[in-house]
Order: C-alpha cells, then structure tokens, then sequence
C-alpha cells in the first residue's frame, strides 16, 4: 500500500478533522460533537418531564382530597414512574459527558480498519480489508445550519456499523473517499 495523498479543499473551512498518512496506512480523527447539542438534548426532554412532574408532586401533596381507594397506587406507580425516567436522564447526559472526551478514530493499517468510536456501545471495531468491505457515506437529512448531514456506513459479512450520525455530510463524504482511496481497488 502506498501512502495516500490527502486532499483537505474538500473539507468545509471549519472543519477540525486530522488525517495522518504513513507507508503502512493513514490514520483519521474526528473530534467529538460540540457539547451543547447534548445540553440542548437534556432541556428538552427536561422540559417534557417538568410539568408532568409538577403535577404528580402537587398530586401527592393533596392526595386525601383528590383520591380514594386504589387511585392511590396508580398516582405512586406514575411517580416512581417519573422518578426513574429523570434518573435515566441525569444518567444519559452523564455518560455523553464523559464520552464527548473521546474522537472518534479510523485508522487504517496494511491488512485491517480500526474504528474507534464514542457513537456506540462497543468502543472498538476491526475490519479485515478484503473484497467484502463497504464504506459508504449516507446523507441523513438536513441540521440544524441547513446543510446536508450524513452518517458513515461500515459492512462486512454481517450488520452494517453506522457511525458519524448528523455531522455534516461533506465530512462524511471526504472521510469515505480518503478510505477508500487509501485502500484502493480491494474496496470496489
């Protein structure tokens, strides 16, 4: 495998991608997403659960005069219902905090893809390169500043590994591209 020779012009300006090239392969990092999307995500859903929390408190609080009987339970079973949801989310936000530290990394050496990614559960993907490989970018649809997002799409003998999900499309098509120049004709 030769090195490849990258070109950046494809790349929008801001950009923070960095992509190193040695005789053996070339290793790409993505950064992570900015961390306000995360917060924007927690005011959201935090938004859905407060008036409905809200109202389950000023429930219980006069509880005698509005329920009688078995509705008790019901209320206690939708507040314990509430209370988890809200640890779910502390808990969430909490793991993307600490996941935001990690760049996703695609490193392609002589024989095998190494992705790294935060995006999923199992931080550790190895592809064999080999005729089976597919990298593939996806548009997904359009972000919040109007451009086209994407996602990059990894398949070999098995489910495809989605991976990049909404950040902008561009990139996903120059990461794609570097891959799959830098693989060379065993990926078509």
């Amino acid at each position: 495998m030769s090195t490849p020779v990258l070109q950046y012009s494809a790349l929008p300006p801001n950009s923070r991608i960095t992509a190193t090239t040695t005789p053996e392969g070339v290793t790409i990092s993505i950064p992570p997403a900015p961390l306000w999307e995360a917060i924007l995500t927690a005011a959201f859903v935090s938004l859905m659960l407060l008036p409905i929390t809200c109202g389950m408190l000023l429930s219980l609080l006069h509880w005698r005069d509005n329920y009688s009987g078995r509705d008790i339970y019901f209320v206690c079973a939708i507040t314990i219902t509430l209370l988890i949801f809200w640890c779910a989310l502390v808990l969430t936000i909490w793991k993307i905090i600490q996941r935001r530290n990690v760049p996703t990394i695609l490193n392609l050496m002589a024989s095998q893809l190494t992705i790294v990614t935060p995006d999923r559960p199992k931080l550790r993907h190895d592809f064999q390169l080999n005729d089976t490989l597919r990298i593939q970018p996806l548009r997904v649809g359009i972000g919040i500043n109007l451009r086209a997002t994407g996602a990059l799409r990894v398949k070999q003998n098995g489910p495809p590994l989605k991976i990049l999900s909404g950040r902008d499309f561009r990139e996903i098509q120059w990461i794609a591209h570097t891959l799959t120049t830098a693989i060379g004709p065993m990926n078509r």
